[in-house]
């Protein structure tokens, strides 16, 4: 009887040890789960002068009291270019302006105090090419505007920029390829010559247990002459 009652402490002893090592291992796990690497950066091509520029910019939120705090890199790489990280205000920003013919897509590449190096691809959509019917653009009627290029993805958004000869812009937005420039988004410009340019701007938002990546991409379209008539 004395056997079987100190096999039954033993036993128990021994549920009681395995349940709070596994709860040590459940807690350790979720503390080094706490907190989340922040990445935000932002691309941009100028289809004019052939040229990308990038900035990226690390940070960790700290899960106890969610605040903010710069990380900087032992290795950061834009298209096998490695980039300098400098402080701005509270953060590391590596950056790079660079004239490179346009690719898709673009990829960058970190690596912190461990020897992992992590990667990304970054997706830009062009605007191939863009026209307007006799290159006029109306200001008593509707001017189509036609854009060559993928479909609009939800997260995406075109900027149009039309100029008169007097620098005065009148700057709006679509969701489509096909647009129509409305006699009131002209009104105040002059008539004469002008120019047009296009943006093609997406909005990333990507979130896991480990990390958060926010970016934001643009491409410039080239500059075309237009006439502004009545």
């Amino acid at each position: 009887m004395l056997n079987v009652k100190k096999n039954s402490l033993l036993l128990s002893t021994f549920i009681l040890l395995t349940s709070l090592c596994l709860s040590c291992e459940s807690s350790q796990k979720q503390s080094i789960q706490k907190d989340i690497l922040k990445i935000d950066y932002y691309v941009r091509y100028l289809q004019s002068d052939k040229q990308v520029k990038a900035e990226i910019s690390f940070s960790e939120v700290i899960d106890s009291t969610q605040k903010l705090l710069p990380k900087r890199m032992n290795e950061v790489l834009f298209q096998d270019s490695a980039l300098d990280g400098k402080k701005v205000k509270d953060t590391y920003k590596y950056q790079l302006t660079k004239q490179i013919p346009f690719v898709e897509p673009y990829n960058f590449a970190y690596r912190d105090d461990t020897k992992e190096i992590a990667n990304h691809s970054i997706s830009l959509n062009p605007v191939t090419d863009f026209s307007i019917k006799k290159n006029k653009v109306s200001k008593l009627g509707g001017t189509i505007l036609t854009l060559v290029g993928n479909p609009l993805q939800k997260n995406e958004t075109i900027v149009i920029l039309l100029s008169d000869a007097k620098n005065k812009t009148s700057t709006f937005f679509a969701k489509e390829l096909s647009i129509t420039i409305s006699p009131e988004k002209v009104k105040d410009l002059s008539l004469g010559q002008g120019s047009i340019y296009v943006v093609r701007k997406q909005v990333v938002e990507n979130t896991s247990a480990f990390r958060q990546l926010s970016g934001l991409t643009e491409y410039y379209s080239e500059v075309k002459e237009i006439e502004i008539v009545e």
